[in-house]
């Protein structure tokens, strides 16, 4: 088991304060953590000073100093709740004041404790570790929120913050994002047929597939609900989109799904809608979501077990092209005519679905001056035997 290390900052404009406090955590630090458990101390002798620290290296607590010059302790809190990033961090005020209107205002602020000076040793070592455990038992709760409990990869509401905050670095760096809604086919009529526990099996394997597929750093794969799942692609445009998209959808094709008794397979198919975009190009988060869908929507009805991408304009990167079900289905062909055909869907925008083997994927992006995004994908078992099912590719975004 690893040393827990448990971020402690000190603000307190009196030197002697600093190192008795110092002092007390270190030897706690001794005699709590038994080498399970370290406390990192940092140091700060202002108001301002910690805010500083605090945004530079944000701690698991503060000790913060009533009475400070300046910036006193109450008006540093309130800076702290100000901010959505700190709001969150502990506080125990230190103070020598024993007015009940004083630590009630510090509690009525946000302040979870306070400390009284001067200080016994005792005291501070047990009020310090409380928190810290409070902390850390919030924090498994706040991971488990954002867990699929099913799948074990990360849920809905965990890619609504990863969304927004890939959104707004994609927006300040000028980069672009696409965004893969994936949909378990005829998963109802598998349920039906199986029942729900069998239909488990299948949600647990998808999963395992699609994040064995999608798992360059930068890639965000989710349990959308029910038999809905999404893969965020971080600096990858819609024609690196497609070659990941496919794989998936090749991949999971091939794999076999424990059936109900031990001689019995059952294999499972998905339809996968892809849109991609750059924010700072105007498009919303929520256009950027509803294209993919649309796109999944298409991919639906127009047979399942497929690849639709979303094109909204002349600024949106051209869709590619997907196998479906082992056949060769060209909306292009070689040539001119693949030219113009790309030409007129560029220009009018729209979902578009194109089918056609892996392999001449390559030569028709090459043929439009694109580059694929090379990934990785692990190995599946095929339903045909001996046939060689392990690949060890590199992503580049």
């Amino acid at each position: 088991m690893g040393t827990e290390i448990w971020k402690i900052l000190i603000v307190d404009d009196e030197r002697q304060n600093l190192e008795i406090l110092y002092n007390i955590l270190k030897s706690a630090d001794d005699y709590a953590s038994s080498g399970q458990t370290e406390y990192r101390v940092t140091v700060a002798k202002s108001g301002r000073a910690a805010l500083e620290k605090i945004e530079a290296d944000k701690p698991d607590l503060i000790l913060l100093d009533v009475l400070m010059p300046g910036m006193n302790g109450f008006e540093t809190l309130a800076e702290l709740n100000r901010n959505d990033d700190t709001r969150h961090i502990p506080v125990i005020f230190i103070t020598g004041l024993d007015s009940v209107a004083d630590e009630e205002k510090g509690l009525q602020m946000g302040a979870v404790d306070y400390i009284t000076k001067p200080f016994h040793k005792a005291i501070i070592k047990a009020r310090i570790k409380t928190h810290l455990r409070i902390v850390g038992q919030m924090r498994i709760i706040e991971q488990l929120s954002l867990i699929d409990p099913l799948t074990g990869i990360p849920n809905r509401r965990s890619f609504d913050n990863q969304l927004a905050s890939e959104w707004a670095r994609a927006a300040r760096v000028d980069s672009v994002l696409s965004l893969l809604m994936l949909d378990i086919d005829h998963f109802k009529r598998f349920n039906d047929l199986y029942g729900h526990q069998q239909g488990d099996v299948v949600l647990k394997t998808v999963a395992n597939a699609v994040r064995n597929t999608a798992r360059r750093p930068g890639d965000f794969v989710v349990r959308w609900g029910g038999e809905e799942f999404a893969v965020l692609l971080t600096g990858t445009g819609m024609e690196g989109a497609l070659v990941v998209a496919e794989e998936i959808r090749s991949n999971i094709e091939l794999t076999t799904v424990p059936g109900i008794s031990r001689t019995e397979r059952l294999g499972v198919t998905i339809s996968i809608g892809v849109s991609s975009a750059t924010p700072s190009a105007g498009i919303t988060v929520t256009e950027f979501v509803q294209q993919a869908d649309k796109a999944l929507y298409m991919a639906k009805a127009r047979g399942r077990n497929r690849v639709c991408t979303f094109t909204g304009g002349p600024n949106h990167e051209p869709a590619g092209a997907i196998r479906h079900r082992g056949k060769t289905h060209s909306r292009h062909s070689s040539g001119g005519r693949a030219q113009r055909e790309f030409s007129r869907t560029h220009k009018r925008g729209a979902q578009v679905c194109h089918f056609r083997r892996q392999r001449k994927l390559k030569r028709v992006l090459h043929r439009f001056g694109h580059t694929q995004r090379r990934h990785s994908a692990s190995s599946f078992p095929r339903r045909r035997p001996g046939r060689n099912n392990s690949a060890d590719r590199t992503h580049e975004a």
